[in-house]
């Protein structure tokens, strides 16, 4: 006998209950609710409708309980499809306390998360049977997935007193050693003076007129953070081709004039000084992309695989 394993979408009609009997006898509930939630987060189409409602009294700034709520089902005409008062009023009855509401929360969001992997799941297959570019169905699955995490990464409204205490924790740690939270070295003493570093999650704009060598310093700025810090660094460059970024940086961290290696009037010197920058570059972690046609997107999948 063949047997067939029968899927359950992932969804609990007890936790949603849960969830809108919490909200119509709390107001905290309702503001925690309404405030990192949308009617996506409930799967049953009558708590869908309830919650939307809950949400237009909370715009409204009214409190949201069994009258409130009737009442506007009712003027939406959905009272009688979410299952009439008798619904409402068994929801209200369903938890005796909202201050389970927390755990409620998290179960709501659990499944939600697993439902909406299971749909990019399917648009992915389906996206992988029907495509003939591999390049497009990768990043296509890569922004299905990342947009999923994306929508969770949600901020709220915090004391400023925790963040004082981690700056004065900050200032303690650099004064029983000034290289406590350095970050890494430019190799320009006085641009690392001023800024203490390249740090993490910083976004550092290098603005100049035409042909004043900006792309130079930026190369030499990521040849010193790979080379002398063993840095990871990622150049995409719009422009210039990689083969030329390789000439200036070679010919720079080995102290070699570029204008006599491309007329081939090097002394074995400058050639043994080439051979060892060879040798250190070799060694380092420096990724180069010099397509034109790099999207910020696409630029955000290559760091994200590497």
């Amino acid at each position: 006998m063949d047997s067939k394993i029968v899927r359950k979408v992932p969804y609990s009609i007890e936790t949603e209950q849960a969830v809108l009997g919490s909200m119509m006898i709390s107001e905290n509930a309702s503001s925690f609710v309404c405030s990192g939630f949308k009617e996506e987060a409930f799967y049953s189409l009558s708590h869908k409708k309830i919650f939307t409602a809950m949400q237009k009294i909370y715009a409204k700034n009214r409190p949201i309980d069994y009258v409130t709520v009737v009442s506007e089902l009712e003027k939406s005409g959905d009272l009688e499809a979410v299952g009439g008062v008798e619904y409402l009023t068994t929801l209200t009855n369903i938890v005796p306390t909202a201050a389970n509401i927390g755990h409620y929360a998290e179960i709501l969001k659990r499944d939600l998360i697993l439902r909406q992997l299971i749909t990019a799941g399917e648009k992915i297959v389906q996206k992988a049977y029907e495509s003939d570019d591999m390049v497009d169905a990768l990043k296509f699955a890569e922004k299905e997935i990342f947009d999923i995490g994306d929508k969770q990464s949600l901020s709220s409204l915090e004391l400023i007193a925790g963040s004082v205490k981690e700056v004065l924790d900050k200032f303690q740690l650099i004064s029983q050693d000034k290289d406590a939270l350095k970050g890494l070295k430019t190799g320009f003493y006085a641009l690392d003076k001023m800024t203490n570093g390249l740090q993490k999650g910083d976004l550092i704009l290098l603005a100049a007129r035409p042909g004043v060598g900006k792309t130079s310093l930026a190369m030499n700025i990521v040849n010193n953070c790979a080379l002398q810090s063993k840095a990871k660094c990622a150049l995409f460059s719009l422009e210039m081709p990689k083969v030329q970024l390789a000439q200036r940086s070679l010919c720079s961290h080995a102290f070699v004039s570029m204008e006599k290696a491309l007329k081939g009037e090097l002394n074995s010197e400058e050639w043994a000084a080439l051979w060892q920058a060879n040798k250190d570059f070799s060694e380092a972690q420096i990724y180069v992309d010099d397509s034109s046609l790099n999207t910020p997107m696409d630029i955000l999948s290559k760091c994200r695989k590497l």
